[in-house]
């Protein structure tokens, strides 16, 4: 019989849960025993402050009885016959003293408004009221110090995706998100009006182009021409040039007078790649660290109805994918834990392997 033991019982453990934290400690090179040691401690620690549920009066798990608790308020090991003598009880617990003080600020709020009724409500009253209770308090100007992260995590500012762990068509959806196109968001969604069903539609085209002009109008803005009144858009642009200027190469916009115009912010153009025959085929700008693709194909079902040959125009989107190891779908009880760490696939191995690496950057 496998039990964990600890000072004063022993932590009811799930037998899935327990042999994918012994192969864990094992590869990672941590004693398993003082793991689970530890993991009773915190629950030692804390559970005072939580105040739990009514539980059945079977464990959906172990199939026992409620295990009865301690003196200090956590979970206590009720011996198993089984092999592995220990279940992680799935307990709904929330804290009590969050609980109370919720409650506590809720009834002041009530007297507060029922002795108003009818008053206009004065603002810096009733913002100190709400400091007074608790309700605002002051704030707390955090710091993160952390090294080595990756810019899509510490410093760009976009949409981050989550998706459960164990289902192989979210994960490669949430991937594809990374890049979009402009063009077909415009086109095949009510974001502009208009018949989208169908072949294409040549004039639904044009509106979409517009959009994506007005776009990239916004984010990224031509230089204005000399004696110019008004700025220039790109829906004058007739051709799109990579040149060199003194060892730099810059973007070259050519509009329909033959005016040849760069970036009101030339360092945005980061990028471009050329065809076999030497023509531009592909552009890429960037704006607060996204950035935006713009594709080049005059001989293109698409590109050909275009001015300057734009196909399309494909944007950075969802930068980030939380891998949702407890997502509501994918790991609700231990038996789910267990079959998500065999859906990562990360052997121990492997997991010794990123733990070292880990350990490096620490």
């Amino acid at each position: 019989m496998v039990q964990v033991s600890v000072v004063d019982g022993q932590l009811l453990v799930h037998p899935d849960l327990w042999t994918v934290v012994d192969e864990i400690c094992s590869a990672a090179g941590v004693d398993v025993g003082a793991f689970w040691k530890s993991m009773h401690e915190l629950i030692r620690e804390f559970a005072p402050r939580n105040k739990v549920c009514a539980l059945a009066a079977r464990s959906p798990i172990c199939g026992r009885a409620r295990p009865p608790r301690s003196h200090h308020g956590a979970v206590v090991a009720v011996p198993l016959t089984a092999r592995h003598a220990v279940a992680v009880l799935p307990l709904a617990e929330w804290s009590q003293e969050l609980l109370e003080e919720r409650d506590a600020i809720q009834e002041q709020l009530d007297t507060w408004y029922l002795q108003r009724a009818g008053v206009p409500i004065d603002p810096e009253e009733y913002s100190e009221f709400l400091a007074e209770i608790g309700y605002i308090v002051p704030e707390v100007i955090a710091q993160v110090t952390t090294q080595k992260v990756d810019p899509e995590i510490a410093r760009i500012a976009g949409p981050q995706l989550v998706c459960p762990v164990d289902n192989a068509r979210f994960a490669l959806n949430a991937a594809n998100a990374r890049w979009g196109s402009l063009l077909d968001a415009y086109y095949g969604t009510d974001a502009l009006p208009g018949e989208r069903e169908g072949p294409y539609n040549t004039e639904r085209g044009r509106l979409v182009f517009d959009a994506a002009e007005s776009f990239l109008d916004e984010t990224w803005p031509l230089e204005r021409p000399r004696f110019a009144v008004t700025k220039a858009r790109y829906s004058d642009v007739r051709k799109f040039s990579a040149v060199d200027k003194g060892g730099t190469t810059r973007l070259v916009c050519t509009l329909g007078d033959g005016t040849e115009l760069g970036l009101t912010k030339p360092d945005s153009f980061i990028g471009y790649n050329l065809t076999d025959s030497g023509e531009l085929a592909a552009i890429l700008l960037v704006h607060n660290d996204l950035h935006c693709q713009i594709h080049i194909d005059p001989d293109d079902a698409i590109g050909s109805t275009h001015p300057a040959g734009m196909k399309d125009c494909i944007l950075e989107s969802a930068v980030t994918t939380i891998m949702d190891c407890e997502d509501s779908v994918a790991a609700v009880d231990a038996t789910d834990k267990a079959q998500v760490r065999v859906a990562l696939e990360c052997p121990p191995a492997h997991f010794a392997a990123a733990s070292q690496r880990a350990a490096a950057v620490a």
